[in-house]
């Protein structure tokens, strides 16, 4: 990242323990590693990562997503000039065949949405590496809702709504990403995100 005032919370969801990696990457930005032998669910691991945060700003992102090198430096700066609370910018879907392929099938820019409560209470416009929010909100909102491992985005965003300034950065700064052989993909966990949807 071009702005480099910025510390990672790395949460290892029962995953293969990586620290050999970590701790190469050490040197180059502060890394808080919290492994978790067995898996205690995404939106518990989120909130484990919010604990252990010590900076003004919280940021999301995937391990199957990526964010451009301006990302930060695009959203901090916006949130300094207009005075917002929480800061979101355009981004570029990006389809793979499978998670073992690395040149994807097609990119293309995803429609840039300008914010509007009303229609946020329909779709989820925001995916969750497209944002960054006062960590301060979270005291207001509450933390993420453990009940849900399905759109625990979406009722994350529809909790903050009423609390936040929100402000929309017309501009690229990362990649939301698709593969055909993962549970992200579209066409799988239908019935799962339909269960979400009435828990919300």
């Amino acid at each position: 990242q071009t702005f480099k005032d910025f510390e990672v919370v790395l949460v290892n969801d029962g995953g293969r323990n990586i620290s050999t990696i970590v701790n190469t990457f050490q040197q180059y930005f502060p890394i808080r590693y919290i492994f978790n032998p067995q898996s205690v669910g995404r939106t518990k691991a989120i909130n484990l990562g919010l604990e252990q945060a010590q900076g003004k700003w919280i940021g999301y992102l995937d391990d199957d997503d990526i964010v451009y090198p301006w990302h930060y430096d695009t959203l901090i700066n916006s949130a300094g000039k207009h005075n917002a609370s929480f800061v979101y910018s355009d981004f570029n879907f990006v389809l793979f065949d499978s998670m073992k392929h690395f040149s994807p099938i097609r990119l293309v820019s995803a429609k840039s949405w300008d914010y509007d409560k009303q229609e946020l209470l329909i779709q989820n416009y925001m995916p969750i590496h497209t944002y960054i929010h006062l960590k301060e909100l979270i005291q207001q909102t509450g933390k993420w809702y453990e009940n849900l491992d399905r759109l625990e985005d979406y009722d994350f965003l529809l909790r903050i709504k009423d609390f936040a300034n929100v402000y929309h950065v017309k501009e690229l700064t990362c990649e939301y990403r698709y593969y055909l052989d993962s549970m992200n993909s579209i066409f799988q966990g239908r019935n799962e995100y339909l269960n979400a949807l009435k828990e919300i």
